[in-house]
């Protein structure tokens, strides 16, 4: 941060200079306050605050991993370069897209990682995962992505960067596959194949997005559908990691076998599902029913 506030040829001449520079923590602070208000806003920091309990220092701590892990600073240059090719209301939607995947994964670092955050661990998962999407993808999720990508491509945006932007959301869901990997003897390509065959299985990535249009207009809405989210994710890392403890062959095998074998838990919960399938709105009170349901199926394995 303090080496890329001044010129490069400054940079290359007076590295030493720069950093025994007297105004070198203000220049810091002042860097990073700026370009975290610039792209995320006045607000998010202090709601994060008091969401989670955590310091200001945190926060810009885990802003600045989160960049690093996802490449965001490589993906906002492409983005600015094509600033004067694309349409100002498509350039907006790229860069929210980025910004909610931010989120996002600021607040499961908060919540789950803060303490002992491997940054290096996960930038490195990241990017094998992102590497090999096609050998985990359903064909459901793939489809979904491709669409997008041509929504972006339609609009003008290079095909590269169309893909990097909308498979940001699958790189965020892939911080639980890390996650399971520290956790189990597993590969990393065999906790992403069980992870995303449950999220079939379960029709999980349809409950995903019902918590995403959940309201929150208000504090209590925001930190409900906040607690919603994190139940979500810590379901499906326990259904995951059920399945990875069992002992088979194949990836697809167990999964069939450990739903076959969760019986009645299973089929209350589908049968659930597609009573809320049926309606027309979803509220907070059925997602809270089903991510019972789930957690139920993990307790009776």
């Amino acid at each position: 941060e303090l080496m890329q506030y001044f010129p490069m040829q400054i940079q290359e001449r007076f590295p030493g200079e720069i950093k025994n520079h007297f105004l070198a923590q203000e220049i810091v602070a002042n860097g990073l306050v700026n370009g975290f208000v610039n792209r995320m806003g006045m607000v998010f920091a202090f709601r994060l605050m008091d969401e989670t309990g955590c310091s200001i220092v945190s926060v810009f701590n885990v802003y600045k991993q989160v960049c690093n892990i996802f490449v965001i600073n490589e993906l906002r240059q492409e983005i600015e370069s094509q600033c004067l090719h694309l349409d100002a209301n498509v350039l907006d939607e790229l860069q929210q897209d980025i910004r909610k995947v931010i989120e996002r994964s600021m607040r499961w670092f908060l919540s789950r990682e803060q303490a002992e955050m491997e940054v290096q661990r996960y930038t490195d998962g990241v990017a094998e995962l992102q590497s090999t999407l096609p050998s985990f993808l359903s064909e459901q999720a793939s489809q979904s992505v491709d669409e997008q990508v041509d929504a972006f491509i339609q609009q003008g945006v290079p095909s590269g960067l169309a893909l990097n932007v909308v498979t940001l959301d699958v790189m965020y869901l892939c911080l639980d596959v890390i996650w399971l990997n520290k956790q189990t003897k597993s590969s990393l390509k065999e906790c992403a194949q069980v992870f995303f065959a449950l999220m079939l299985e379960f029709d999980l990535l349809w409950l995903r997005e019902k918590i995403r249009a959940l309201p929150e207009k208000t504090v209590w809405e925001s930190l409900a559908r906040r607690t919603a989210r994190e139940e979500f994710n810590a379901v499906c890392c326990s259904l995951s990691l059920a399945v990875l403890q069992q002992q088979g062959t194949t990836i697809p095998g167990n999964v069939s076998v450990w739903v076959a074998a969760s019986g009645v838990a299973v089929t209350r919960y589908r049968k659930l599902l597609a009573m809320v399938h049926a309606d027309n709105e979803i509220e907070l009170e059925k997602i809270t029913v089903l991510l019972k349901e789930l957690r139920a199926i993990c307790i009776g394995r």
